[in-house]
């Protein structure tokens, strides 16, 4: 390590993986801290080939402990740097002087079963592709989920079991899977795989299956066939952390703690978890739907074609079961966009209307004034005031 010059800008280097969400959210949490504290930190986010390469000099690091490459820098006797893993296993083979951020693992399969048997599901499962066969994060989410009191061993399509398995393997499993039943899959890419599988095996997603991915990959969800719910690995704060425990060192100050554990955010729920007991299979599958594609602008016809009925057959379904008309669902659903887009304060409010379905500001506003009693603007400048 070069030496610190107390001076200058202190040259900071971040060894991850530059095309990753879990890196980019890791790397943000890092900044948003330095900025926070205007420390006068010159951040350069490197992959271990390109440090190889470029023979990349910093006066700190904080680097991917799952990298082999970047592993290897902790023992080179480097003091100021912290490593980061995505597993809790990682604990048993860092330096003991070296601080060390975690993924809970465990607490992301837990948010997700809570989710689940919230909504009512009576049975779990758990798929993870083959792919991910000895990674130890994925091995630490089944490893949670087979620690929950009842599952069944039949009901999990583990990496082991799905090594050399191919598509047929996992349709079989679908079908022999209860019904209804949550399915937990180890990641957003496992998950979009097995919706992609469900439509092909005629299983409907959520009422017969309800799918609950982690990591919260945005590419991926792009790319499901449904809105995949998932828990948010909180990578800001893996990165918050991360650079704390760097600032503490780099300041010579005591660390409290050298291994810290950093819970998920939350749950983003989505179209395919929307199962809730006791419902209508018509009116689960017609929700979530509904909650895919209310910004598209979809009209009430277009749901009782995704779920096969009449117009007026699923009207008084909607009648009987909710008091509400299909028009009603989706115009509360639409609500519930503008207001949460509405509290982020990262739109205007043109562009709210936009997204969540109204077409029109005008439209948005007439909406507004009649379901709420106030105007978008009226909201969220009530919605701030609430915050100070």
């Amino acid at each position: 390590m070069s030496s610190i010059r107390p001076d200058s800008s202190l040259r900071i280097v971040l060894q991850f993986d530059k095309g990753s969400g879990y890196a980019r959210g890791i790397v943000a949490g890092v900044s948003h801290f330095a900025r926070a504290g205007r420390l006068d930190w010159r951040l350069t986010v490197a992959t271990a080939a390109e440090v190889r390469a470029r023979n990349i000099e910093a006066d700190a690091w904080i680097v991917d402990f799952d990298d082999d490459e970047a592993r290897a820098r902790l023992l080179q006797g480097t003091e100021a740097v912290v490593a980061v893993a995505s597993s809790r296993s990682a604990e048993a083979n860092c330096p003991p002087h070296v601080p060390l951020v975690m993924s809970d693992n465990a607490a992301m399969v837990n948010m997700a079963r809570a989710h689940l048997q919230d909504r009512g599901v009576p049975a779990l499962a758990f798929f993870s592709k083959g792919k991910y066969a000895g990674l130890s994060w994925a091995q630490e989410r089944e490893q949670a989920f087979r620690a929950i009191p009842g599952v069944e061993e039949a009901n999990i399509l583990g990496s082991q079991r799905m090594l050399n398995a191919g598509d047929d393997a996992l349709r079989n499993w679908l079908r022999g899977l209860p019904r209804p039943c949550g399915v937990i899959a180890v990641n957003d890419s496992s998950a979009q795989d097995l919706l992609h599988e469900c439509a092909a095996a005629g299983v409907s997603v959520p009422d017969e299956l309800a799918v609950v991915g982690i990591d919260n990959d945005e590419l991926v969800a792009s790319l499901a066939r449904v809105e995949i719910s998932s828990v948010v690995q909180d990578t800001g704060r893996v990165g918050r952390v991360a650079a704390q425990m760097l600032h503490a060192r780099l300041q010579r100050s005591v660390l409290p703690d050298y291994r810290v554990t950093v819970p998920p955010a939350h749950l983003s729920i989505k179209a395919s978890s929307m199962y809730q007991e006791g419902v209508n299979p018509i009116v689960t599958r017609a929700r979530a739907f509904i909650l895919q594609f209310a910004a598209h602008g979809i009209k009430s016809d277009q749901v009782a074609h995704h779920v096969n009925v009449s117009r007026s057959s699923i009207e008084r379904i909607f009648s009987r079961e909710c008091g509400c008309s299909v028009h009603d669902e989706i115009l509360r659903v639409r609500l519930d966009m503008a207001k949460q887009l509405l509290r982020s304060g990262k739109l205007s409010a043109s562009e709210i209307a936009v997204r969540s379905g109204f077409r029109t500001l005008q439209y948005m506003h007439v909406v507004f004034k009649r379901e709420l009693g106030c105007t978008p603007g009226e909201f969220q400048s009530g919605q701030a005031r609430q915050t100070v």
